[in-house]
């Protein structure tokens, strides 16, 4: 081949060859463009779709901090009202306002401004049955969201003529078998006799511990404020024993002896195991009723508008002696003549326990008094740090509390002793009545558990364990003697006010 044949191929070559690369070329450039068009497309749908969600999403949110506002401001101002005056209260009111947003502040709206307008809230309050349920709706545009508070019931109970009360007067009969020779066995029913009991609770269960003791106990519980009262009559906290008894032997305690000729003797006998009940209840023997009762009481305040003895049992001996006769009897150390010591412990759970009249209880394992707290209930630590805080500044500097023995992650109540508080048969300085005597304290139930008040190491150590009715009883501390207890941090100080302003209304949101 000639040069100029070779040099025209070179040439003819180069040039179909760059044309087959720029054939293949070219449509790889236009997919490439086609496919970031779609790209592009997609991105910048995809940021609008985003910016709507972002800007609806944002809407939403305003709507419901809107309404969430609404109902926190309304819930605080009506709560502040129900404690300086239950009986002032709205009870069925409807509102508007809406969020200037030039000034930063809630300004009062109409209806007409809520159907046309933006950033107006509609709040509906209502308060029925002791329950006060707030609702807002809060509406901006298009857009609406709407947040529901409902308190805890906050009236008082009538827990005295339910089906299941809580305390009534109790009729108690006793009677008396006597042999008479020929006639044989003749039993003789003495009168009738009342006294102001609290009752056993339906719910119940029978406990039996490590040691084969055996506990009753039973519960009751309600919301709101319960207040008891008796005209003025003792109450007495008498458990179990009479009632247990009649079920398991049919019989009345005064009629239980191995020879019905002994029944004078075994009178007796009682009287003679009056300060010993643990001889009472061996002398029983198998008859013997249930060796303990532990009876709870829940809810969100409870005051006792009368005098309470929880070491004395009235169900066991007639009692035909007169409250004037009793006065006077008083004065020689006799006004418990024919009671006897009350294998019993009353659990009062509450925020608030007001023993209005005077208290009686007991050491060791006898009227044991035990304080507890509702489930979820309590007032804060770090409120009652505060408190006292304040109230140290009014106080001598020898009343001052120790506030490092506040506990700022425990929950409290208020517990007051308002008369005169005795502790039978418990001569120790450590419990000596002034300690306690017409004052208020924020009581603090170690562990979150329960806070037995002015004994010895309590009997009801399984009870922790094994009574699962939303209360725990049992030994807390080793020593739970008053002056103990204020010691420890357990009983902190408190004043009158305390009795009103921690009167908290608790809402849950729905």
């Amino acid at each position: 081949m000639s040069r100029y044949n070779e040099l025209f191929s070179s040439i003819k070559e180069f040039y179909i060859s760059t044309y087959d690369q720029r054939g293949i070329a070219l449509p790889l450039v236009l997919m490439l463009l086609i496919v970031l068009s779609i790209l592009g497309t997609a991105a910048w749908t995809s940021s609008q779709s985003s910016l709507k969600q972002s800007s609806l999403l944002e809407t939403n949110l305003k709507c419901k901090y809107l309404a969430r506002s609404a109902v926190d401001a309304t819930k605080e101002a009506w709560t502040a009202r129900w404690i300086e005056d239950p009986n002032s209260v709205p009870v069925n009111q409807t509102f508007y306002n809406k969020y200037d947003e030039t000034a930063k502040k809630f300004v009062s709206a109409t209806e007409g401004d809520y159907n046309s307008g933006d950033y107006v809230i509609k709040t509906v309050l209502t308060y029925q049955d002791g329950i006060c349920t707030i609702t807002s709706t809060a509406k901006i545009d298009t857009k609406t969201a709407t947040v529901k508070a409902v308190s805890e019931k906050l009236t008082g109970t009538d827990v005295a003529s339910t089906a299941d009360p809580w305390y009534k007067r109790y009729d108690y009969n006793v009677s008396l078998n006597i042999w008479v020779p020929i006639i044989g066995t003749i039993e003789i029913k003495l009168p009738q006799w009342s006294e102001w009991s609290i009752m056993p609770g339906t719910i119940s269960q029978t406990i039996t511990d490590d040691k084969g003791m055996e506990y009753n106990a039973t519960y009751h519980e309600t919301e709101g404020k319960v207040v008891i009262q008796t005209g003025g009559s003792q109450l007495f906290a008498n458990g179990t024993v009479l009632e247990d008894l009649k079920k398991k032997t049919g019989q009345t305690l005064l009629g239980l002896t191995s020879q019905t000729i002994d029944s004078f003797i075994f009178i007796f006998d009682m009287i003679r195991y009056r300060n010993n009940v643990h001889g009472l209840i061996n002398a029983l023997g198998d008859n013997a009723p249930f060796k303990y009762s532990v009876t709870g009481l829940q809810a969100k305040r409870i005051d006792f508008e009368c005098p309470v003895n929880l070491y004395w049992n009235s169900s066991v001996m007639p009692n035909y002696i007169d409250g004037w006769i009793r006065d006077g009897l008083s004065l020689l150390g006799l006004e418990n003549l024919g009671y006897f010591p009350n294998p019993h412990s009353l659990v009062v759970s509450a925020e608030v326990i007001n023993f209005n009249g005077d208290l009686t209880i007991g050491n060791s394992a006898f009227g044991n008094l035990t304080l507890s707290l509702p489930p979820g209930g309590g007032i804060p630590g770090d409120e009652v740090y505060r408190a006292v805080a304040k109230q140290n500044t009014a106080r001598n500097p020898a009343d001052r509390v120790n506030l490092d023995l506040i506990h700022k992650d425990a929950k409290y109540g208020v517990v007051r002793f308002g008369g005169k508080v005795k502790v039978e048969y418990d001569t120790s300085s450590a419990n000596n009545a002034s300690l306690v005597n017409g004052k208020i304290f924020f009581f603090c139930p170690p562990d979150g558990k329960a806070l037995s008040i002015g004994t010895e190491p309590t009997t009801f150590s399984e009870i922790n364990e094994r009574f699962g009715l939303n209360i725990t009883v049992g030994p807390t501390v080793e020593d739970t003697r008053f002056q103990t207890l204020i010691n420890k941090g357990y009983l902190i100080p408190a004043s009158q006010n305390d009795m009103q302003n921690y009167r908290n209304v608790v809402f849950h949101y729905e």
